[in-house]
């Protein structure tokens, strides 16, 4: 039998920065968090101002990628060197979707904004249903390369993030547009995303719109180290309420580290 070479992985994989999180996944699943987003390439300048680089935006979301084990290196040193990858047949039953990527000026830029101009025309209700639409679709997109914001601020480096090949949930709008005190902000501005308490506060809200898994989904356990590979084997042998025995050894043969990969992928 011969396998053809994919340059897409069967595989989402969703990748964090300390062990410490991965272990609160296995336990606690998904939460979505706001992510702070560039939106200017899906917005017209308004007439008389001078062009945007950025125009931020934070929505919540989950984001995974669908990169082969053999090319996540790059991606890790990234977004961090600790993954879950689940089955993508999981993802597209959570309705989890591939980003679209584009670019200034491109047909589907110009399509958007266009879009957001007639959105902004009409009633108010018929306005802020327009607009719900509009940033369902805007969710799910992102520049073809731009600067990757880490540790707060923007790297001086510009990256093609089309390289990424990035998956998103979001929650879905109807469910975040109640608007009620209790209830997540369907977006969030610049401003509040850097506030402390209003981003911890937001996020909190957001635990109750978790993306959920079975062990049966679980293809990889990522850790950093080889030397990890064991504590996390004693994590899984702790989730007793949430996973079977049989199921917490079938997960502790799935654990593999990036050293590894990175040496024999």
């Amino acid at each position: 039998m011969s396998y053809r070479q994919t340059l897409s992985a069967n595989t989402l994989f969703h990748f964090t920065n300390t062990f410490e999180n991965l272990e609160s996944i296995l336990i606690n699943e998904f939460h979505p968090r706001y992510s702070l987003e560039n939106f200017a390439l899906v917005v017209p300048d308004i007439a008389g101002t001078k062009p945007r680089q950025r125009l931020e935006i934070a929505l919540p979301m989950v984001s995974f990628c669908d990169i082969p084990l053999s090319q996540i290196k790059t991606h890790s040193d990234s977004y961090g060197h600790y993954a879950l990858g689940l089955t993508k047949e999981w993802g597209i039953r959570r309705k989890i979707c591939p980003v679209l990527y584009t670019y200034n000026h491109s047909e589907l830029s110009n399509r958007l904004k266009t879009l957001f101009v007639k959105g902004m025309k009409g009633t108010q209700d018929l306005l802020l249903d327009n607009l719900k639409e509009w940033l369902r679709i805007i969710q799910f997109v992102k520049p073809y390369e731009g600067y990757l914001r880490k540790g707060g601020r923007y790297c001086r480096k510009k990256i093609r993030f089309y390289d990424e090949r990035e998956w998103r949930f979001c929650p879905s709008t109807p469910v975040l547009a109640e608007q009620k005190n209790d209830s997540p902000p369907l977006i969030m501005k610049r401003e509040d995303f850097l506030n402390p308490d209003t981003i911890q506060h937001a996020n909190k809200m957001l635990q109750r719109h978790k993306l959920s898994f079975e062990p049966k989904d679980i293809k990889y356990i990522i850790v950093d180290k080889e030397n990890e590979i064991e504590g996390m084997v004693d994590k899984l042998m702790m989730i007793k309420d949430k996973y079977k025995l049989s199921e917490r050894k079938v997960l502790g043969t799935r654990i593999i580290s990036i050293k590894h990969i990175s040496e024999d992928f």
